[in-house]
C-alpha cells in the first residue's frame, strides 16, 4: 500500500526491478512473525525468541532499491537481491541500525552481510550500551550469523556499590552464532575487554584488561580469562547454567599466579592503604576463590565464595625492626548477598623478628570476620620464642582497633640472657624467669600497665665480681658497700620486678630480690628502681648486632 514505483521488464521471464520511495514501517512480534514463514523457509520455533517479546518496528532506509529475478512456470524458485540498503529496527529500549551490503534472499535461503551498530538503554544501570558488528547472515531451517568482528562499549554502569566509567569488549576473530529450531548450537568467542575508572565499595581500580575464551555448549555458558588489574595477574574460569527453567546457576574460581606484592600495593584498597612507608615489603603472593551465585526469576537467592591462598616467603622491615622468612595461609568463606559478610582463617609463620631483642619461630592463628559493617579479629593462638624461653599471647577478641588490649606471658627465660643485654662484665647469674605484660596497643604505639617478671621455680644465684659499674659505686657512695659486697655472691630465694612502659620508649622498673649471702648471717632483702629507655637499648643493640655481622662478612 506504500508509494512506490516500479519498472516491470516484459511479463515473460525477465527480472522486475523497484524502487521504494516512502517509509513503510512494519511491526514485528511474536505473533506477526509467524505470518513470515509462509513466505520465508524458517522453522517457526525462531518467533518464539525473546527478543520479540517486546514487540519492534522495522523501518527500511529510502529510497530501497533492489531486483527480483523469477519464473513464470516455477514461481518458488524466485530470488530477490538488494543494493546497498539500511534497515532500522527500534522498540521502546533498544535501536538497531543494518547497512545490508550484497544480499540475496530465496524462498530457501536468506543471506545478508550486513554492518550492524545497536544501543541500548534496557539495563538501567548503563547510561548507555553500544555493539557494533559486522558479518553475514544465512537464514534457512537455521539462522546462521557469521560474524567478522564483534564490538561491545557500555558507559557510566552503576549499580548500589559500584560503578565503572568504561567496560568494553572486542572479538579476536571471526565466530559463527548458529540458532536451530529456535535453540543456539555450541559457540566459541574469542576477545578482549577492558575498563577504566571502576569503584566497588572501597576498591578503586584504573585500569583493567582482559583476554577471553568463551564457549556455549546446550544452555551452559563457559568463559576462561587472563586479567591484568592494575599491574597484577590474575586467571578466571566462570560458568552460567541455563539448563533449568527461571534458574541461572553462576559459579566460577579466580586464581592469582605467584607474584611480588609490588604490583598488588598499586590497586587503591582498604588493604593497600594499610602499607605505610615504614613498612618494606618484598613478597610473593598466590591464592584462588571459587564461587556460587544462583537466581530464581531473576532473583539472587544464594550467593556464596570460599577464597583460599599463600603468602610465600619474603622479608620485610618496620620502623627497622627486621622480619625474616614470613610465610602464610588464609582460607575465607564469604556470603556475597546485599549484606556481605566474611569469615577466614589465617595462619602466619615468622622465622625471625629482630628488633634489638630477637624472636623467634613466632607463629599465629587467628580468625577474621565481618558482617553488616562490622569486623572482628579474633587471635586464637600467637606465640614464639624470646631468648631461650617462651613467649605466648592469650586468646584475643578484637572489636575496637583503635584500641587494643592484650597480655603476654612469658616463661623459661634465663636471666642471665637478660643480663648480657647490658654488657656489663663480672656479672654472671644464673636462674629462670616467668611474667605477665598486659599490654595496649594504640595510635601512639605500646604501653605496658604493671607488668610482672618474677623467678620461676627455685630461684638462683647472682655473683658480681670486678665489675667496673660496681667498683665505682664503692668508691663514690661506701654507704653501698654492704649490699654490694652482698651481691657478690648471692644465692636469691625469690626475684620479682614491676614493669610500666610507655609509647616513647621510657620504662619505670623495680626490682626487689630476697636471698643469702653465705659470709651475711642475715637475710638479704634488696630493692632497687630504675628508669631506661628500652626503644634506645633495643636499637643500639640491633645496631650492634648489624656491625657484628658486617664484621663476620669482611672477615670471611
Amino acid at each position: 500500500q506504500a508509494n512506490s514505483t516500479l519498472t516491470l521488464s516484459p511479463i515473460d521471464l525477465g527480472p522486475i526491478s523497484f524502487k521504494l520511495t516512502q517509509q513503510l514501517p512494519l511491526e514485528v512480534s511474536t505473533s506477526s512473525c509467524l505470518k513470515f514463514t509462509a513466505l520465508i523457509a524458517v522453522n517457526s520455533a525462531v518467533c518464539a525468541s525473546e527478543l520479540l517479546k517486546l514487540p519492534s518496528v522495522i523501518q527500511l532506509s529510502f529510497p530501497l532499491k533492489g531486483r527480483v529475478d523469477f519464473d513464470l512456470k516455477q514461481p518458488l524458485q524466485w530470488q530477490a537481491k538488494f543494493e546497498n540498503n539500511g534497515l532500522e529496527l527500534s522498540n521502546d529500549t533498544e535501536r538497531v541500525d543494518i547497512r545490508l551490503l550484497g544480499n540475496q534472499i530465496t524462498p530457501r535461503k536468506t543471506q545478508l552481510n550486513f554492518l550492524l551498530s545497536a544501543t541500548s538503554t534496557r539495563w538501567p544501570m548503563a547510561n548507555q550500551m553500544t555493539v557494533n558488528a559486522r558479518g553475514q547472515v544465512n537464514l534457512e531451517q537455521q539462522i546462521i550469523l557469521n560474524i567478522a568482528e564483534l564490538r561491545f562499549k557500555a558507559l557510566d554502569v552503576v549499580g548500589d556499590d559500584y560503578k565503572v566509567k568504561t567496560l568494553a569488549f572486542t572479538s579476536a576473530k571471526p565466530f559463527n552464532i548458529v540458532v536451530d529450531s529456535g535453540e543456539l548450537k555450541p559457540l566459541v568467542i574469542e576477545g578482549t575487554s577492558s575498563m577504566a575508572d571502576s569503584e566497588f565499595k572501597s576498591l578503586k581500580l584504573t585500569t583493567v584488561t582482559g583476554k577471553h575464551i568463551a564457549s556455549y555448549q546446550q544452555k551452559k555458558l563457559q568463559v576462561d580469562s587472563s586479567w591484568i588489574v592494575d599491574g597484577v595477574r590474575l586467571q578466571s574460569q566462570d560458568t552460567a547454567d541455563m539448563t533449568k527453567n527461571n534458574i541461572l546457576q553462576l559459579a566460577g574460581k579466580w586464581q592469582l599466579p605467584a607474584q611480588a606484592l609490588a604490583s598488588l600495593l598499586k590497586i587503591n584498597s582498604p588493604v593497600a592503604k594499610l602499607i605505610t612507608p615504614e613498612l618494606v615489603l618484598d613478597p610473593t603472593l598466590s591464592g584462588d576463590m571459587t564461587y556460587q551465585l544462583n537466581f530464581e526469576q531473576n532473583r539472587l537467592t544464594n550467593a556464596q565464595a570460599t577464597s583460599t591462598g599463600n603468602v610465600a616467603q619474603f622479608n620485610a622491615t618496620y620502623n627497622d625492626v627486621i622480619m625474616s622468612d614470613i610465610r602464610g595461609d588464609w582460607q575465607c568463606e564469604m556470603q556475597l548477598t546485599s549484606q556481605f559478610s566474611a569469615d577466614c582463617q589465617l595462619e602466619s609463620r615468622v622465622n625471625e623478628i629482630d628488633a634489638g631483642i630477637v624472636l623467634s619461630k613466632v607463629n599465629a592463628n587467628y580468625r577474621f570476620y565481618t558482617e553488616l559493617g562490622k569486623s572482628k579479629l579474633e587471635v586464637k593462638k600467637l606465640n614464639g620464642q624470646i631468648f631461650s624461653g617462651l613467649f605466648e599471647l592469650t586468646p584475643l577478641l578484637v572489636t575496637d582497633f583503635d584500641k587494643v588490649d592484650f597480655i603476654v606471658k612469658l616463661k623459661n627465660i634465663k636471666l642471665g640472657e637478660i643480663i648480657e643485654l647490658q654488657n656489663q662484665p663480672g656479672i654472671k647469674v644464673t636462674g629462670l624467669l616467668k611474667g605477665i605484660l598486659p599490654l595496649q596497643y594504640s595510635a601512639q604505639g605500646f604501653t605496658v600497665d604493671q607488668g610482672i617478671i618474677e623467678s620461676q621455680n627455685a630461684g638462683g644465684h647472682i655473683e658480681i665480681k670486678n665489675n667496673p659499674t660496681i667498683n665505682q659505686l664503692r668508691l663514690s657512695q661506701p654507704q653501698l658497700i654492704f649490699v654490694l659486697d652482698a651481691l657478690e655472691d648471692l644465692t636469691y630465694s625469690k626475684l620479682s620486678s614491676s614493669i610500666n612502659y610507655q609509647s616513647d620508649g621510657w620504662a619505670d622498673i623495680k626490682v626487689s630480690i630476697h636471698g643469702s649471702n653465705p659470709d651475711i648471717e642475715r637475710p638479704i632483702e634488696f630493692n632497687y628502681s630504675h628508669q631506661e629507655n628500652l626503644l634506645q637499648l633495643m636499637k643500639s643493640l640491633q645496631i650492634g648486632d648489624q656491625i657484628s655481622k658486617q664484621l663476620e662478612k669482611i672477615a670471611d
